[in-house]
């Protein structure tokens, strides 16, 4: 695995991720150098002095015990020092200081510092722990020679609060970084989203208005940018088709005076040679004019794709072609131009029903995408030709014969039909009617 796929894949994210690690670092390297130089050093003098105190009662009870005084520095202790003092004359605590406990991180940051100051302070075994009648409460237990003290300090004594309080502010301040930047930089980046879906659309075949630029200044370069692509791109496109469109129109006039022509001839046999010709040319000529409507731009509208399909194939039943649709899914509306859609299935129906007796098309519609394959059993294309079949004008068979084809022009027109939905086009072997599977894959 890569460090990369563990990134995040938003812009969004990426941003966030630059702006708060080394946020995170910094408070990380702060908190240590606290820990250090403050929290460590003040625990440690803190229980260094409850030890301390301890020995000194430790050592006092020890050479000069009497009840008197074992009143006097209890009553001293609970006054001034909030420290209860429980002392048995006789009592043989081995037993309870036999075993120190274990305890969780926070109560190992809080005690263990006062366990090395006792073990250093005190030359009589002893254990420390947490009161169970309140949590906020240490019990320190010494076994005497001349008896088995008890030692009750509240748990405050042995830190300090502004470890909370410096670890608090560190949160509260990293929260109100990061609300802070998330709130800016969705600004600076829905542009950017915008420019993201103005360009997906374009590629859908849609003209998009993106509005005034907003955003940082590269950002309103881009989009400047985008807009004044689109339009050349758009013009050119235009004009290509207007000038394929006009050339084509303008010859079926000397064409047909031509036809006109040739009928009156005296020699028919000859006539009909060159009626032949410019049938085919005629055919040549429509095929261009199809083309050029394929490249105008229509209205994207929903459509119920299993149902649009079906209409289609409907058309395309005779008794020598053997048709089957299959579907699977969710059928859902997809938006699509419905003529140029139309007219792309009908172009690869067509080129099939010229080699194929057995066409199948199945049609899957996921959450995400729409696959649709149309198979044959002809002789089909071989792999090396397809790519160059989507090329204008390229048609494999050399002749011209009009019993075998149009100018070229089908599957390239179903190509560009296809992209200008954003989706893919590509061919392939059937697996199983054996000849050859024209797959298109659409965004939903």
């Amino acid at each position: 695995m890569r460090l990369r796929d563990y990134m995040p894949q938003t812009l969004m994210g990426r941003s966030l991720l630059i702006l708060v690690v080394p946020v995170i670092l910094a408070q990380v390297f702060a908190v240590t150098i606290f820990w250090d130089n403050h929290w460590d050093k003040i625990t440690q003098r803190l229980g260094g002095a409850v030890a301390g105190e301890v020995s000194i009662i430790a050592d006092q009870l020890e050479h000069n015990y009497s009840d008197e005084l074992e009143v006097i520095l209890g009553n001293y202790l609970q006054t001034y020092l909030n420290i209860k003092l429980d002392f048995r004359e006789e009592y043989d605590g081995a037993q309870d200081v036999a075993v120190q406990p274990e305890y969780n991180f926070y109560r190992q940051i809080v005690i263990t510092p006062l366990i090395k100051a006792l073990r250093s302070h005190l030359k009589y075994p002893h254990n420390v722990l947490i009161d169970k009648t309140n949590g906020h409460n240490v019990i320190i237990q010494i076994d005497l020679p001349t008896g088995f003290m008890r030692v009750t300090v509240p748990e405050k004594r042995l830190f300090s609060s502004s470890g909370y309080v410096f670890i608090f502010l560190l949160v509260i301040s990293t929260f109100s970084l990061l609300m802070i930047s998330i709130l800016f930089l969705r600004n600076q980046i829905r542009p950017i989203r915008r420019l993201a879906a103005a360009a997906s659309l374009m590629g859908k075949g849609r003209l998009v208005s993106m509005g005034p630029p907003r955003g940082a200044r590269e950002v309103r370069q881009a989009s400047e940018a985008f807009e004044t692509m689109q339009r050349r791109i758009r013009r050119q496109i235009e004009q290509r088709t207007a000038m394929l469109a006009g050339v084509s129109h303008d010859l079926r006039t000397p064409l047909t005076r031509v036809k006109l022509g040739l009928s009156m001839m005296d020699d028919q046999a000859e006539a009909k040679t060159m009626m032949a010709d410019l049938d085919e040319m005629e055919k040549m000529v429509d095929a261009y004019l199809e083309f050029a409507r394929g490249e105008k731009v229509e209205d994207i509208s929903a459509v119920p794709l299993k149902d649009f399909i079906e209409d289609i194939l409907s058309n395309y039943h005779t008794n020598s072609i053997e048709t089957e649709f299959v579907f699977k899914g969710q059928d859902i509306p997809i938006d699509i131009q419905k003529v140029n859609f139309r007219r792309c299935i009908e172009n690869i129906l067509t080129n099939s029903l010229r080699y194929a007796s057995q066409i199948r098309v199945s049609l899957n519609i996921t959450d995400r995408r729409v696959f649709l394959t149309i198979e044959d059993n002809g002789d089909g294309i071989p792999p090396d030709k397809y790519e160059e079949v989507f090329k204008p004008f390229v048609r494999l068979d050399p002749s011209r014969n009009k019993e075998t084809g149009g100018a070229g022009l089908g599957l390239s027109v179903a190509m560009d039909i296809v992209l200008s939905h954003g989706g893919k086009i590509s061919l392939d072997k059937s697996e199983d009617l054996g000849g050859l599977a024209v797959k298109i894959r659409l965004p939903v």
